[in-house]
């Protein structure tokens, strides 16, 4: 259980060698929905 109030996942498919494959990342933070636009989630912390 996470103590987090969002959590998102990211579907990302990509094609390799002919091969489409599948993955998912699941994100949990605490922080408000306001300060995570989309774009946040592509950028590295730091």
């Amino acid at each position: 259980m996470l103590d987090a109030s969002q959590v998102a996942r990211l579907d990302r498919h990509r094609t390799e060698k002919g091969q489409t494959k599948f993955t998912q990342l699941w994100l949990a933070t605490s922080r408000a929905m306001s300060a995570l636009p989309p774009a946040a989630f592509r950028r590295p912390a730091g």
